[in-house]
Formats: C-alpha cells, sequence, structure tokens
C-alpha cells in the first residue's frame, strides 16, 4: 500500500488596509512517491484528480449539451466526473458514486478518496497521514 502525508502550512497576513483584517491562508501538500504535490485545497475532488493524474490518467473537459464535465481517461477507461454545487458524481462503464466535495473530518474524506480510487478508477488504496 502506497503512503501518502497531507500537511498543511498556516500564513497569516494582513489585507493591506487599515479596514482589512488578518486574513489565514491555509496551503496543503500531498507527499507521495518521494514527490511533493501542492493541493488547490483539501476535498474530495482535489485529492482525487492529483493522485489519478499522478497515476498516468489524462484530464480533459467535455462540453456536453445538457452537462459539462471532467473526463480522466487512462488506455481507453474513462471515468466521468459530473460537479454541481457541493456534490460530486464519479461515473465509469463500473459504477457510479456520489459524495459531498467538502468533508470536514479528515479520516472521512480519506476513506471516501480511497473509495473512489479503488471502486472507479482501479487504482490502489493509499495509507493517508495527516500532519
Amino acid at each position: 500500500m502506497t503512503k501518502a502525508i497531507i500537511s498543511s502550512v498556516i500564513d497569516l497576513t494582513e489585507g493591506g488596509c487599515n479596514a482589512c483584517g488578518v486574513v489565514k491562508c491555509v496551503s496543503y501538500t500531498l507527499s507521495i512517491d518521494d514527490r511533493d504535490i501542492p493541493l488547490e485545497e483539501l476535498t474530495v475532488s482535489s485529492l482525487v484528480m492529483t493522485i489519478v493524474l499522478k497515476n498516468g490518467f489524462k484530464q480533459e473537459m467535455k462540453m456536453d449539451v445538457l452537462d459539462d464535465y471532467l473526463s480522466f481517461t487512462k488506455a481507453g477507461y474513462e471515468v466521468q466526473l459530473f460537479e454541481e454545487y457541493d456534490l460530486l458524481t464519479y461515473k465509469s462503464l463500473d459504477g457510479e458514486l456520489q459524495t459531498k466535495d467538502r468533508i470536514e473530518d479528515t479520516r472521512e474524506l480519506t476513506e471516501k478518496v480511497n473509495e473512489l480510487l479503488t471502486t472507479l478508477f482501479k487504482i490502489e488504496a493509499i495509507d493517508f497521514e495527516v500532519e
């Protein structure tokens, strides 16, 4: 099982004027296979996208008559991601999974990411550690 470490750094910055207060900015990094990969944010979609792209999937934005969606393909196998507010729907020939994108509990978040990776993307589960 591949091991991955999710770390975060908190920066406090001032807004730049007397009326603006201090702003908290959290930056996340995924360390996996001796590589540090910055994450947009700590969400299901961000973690899944980072891991599947690292595993050789290609990402493409597709426009349909009714829906726009992200397509992840590798060797002719496709997983589609439909986003609607905080609801994500991942679809492939093997099934469909729905989840919230923002999950506050990191254990629950990483379990959901592993479920998506193993069930739809056919990628080995990852042993996540959060620092």
